[in-house]
């Protein structure tokens, strides 16, 4: 029988600075292939209803990126290290990333 991991999750993320850049590290707890979905426009944020004991509520918050570019981790397949090299952007500039991804070539959350 084989059995395919359905989730991963963020066990770690550090970031360094570089001369010309950052190097990003994220550790994962079952292998898999990230992208770093990364954008300069503020995310939106939303509420969805959801149900607690038959009442619905506006508590569920989301957030979407409209605007974005997918970075593909710098290693080939699935791995639990995943590394990102990415340039230098302006001082103050403000950059907001989320990260997604596949197992065996299946994307996963």
């Amino acid at each position: 029988m084989t059995f395919l991991q359905e989730h991963w999750y963020l066990k770690d993320l550090q970031y360094f600075y570089l001369d010309d850049g950052f190097k990003l590290v994220a550790t994962t707890d079952v292998p898999c292939h990230l992208f770093a979905r990364m954008t300069t426009t503020p995310p939106l944020k939303h509420a969805l209803p959801s149900w607690r004991r038959g009442i619905a509520l506006q508590g569920d918050i989301r957030f979407c990126f409209v605007v974005y570019e997918d970075n593909e981790q710098d290693e080939a397949g699935d791995t639990l290290t995943h590394t990102w090299l990415k340039s230098a952007w302006p001082v103050c500039e403000i950059r907001w990333f989320y990260f997604i991804g596949t197992i065996a070539g299946q994307p996963v959350r």
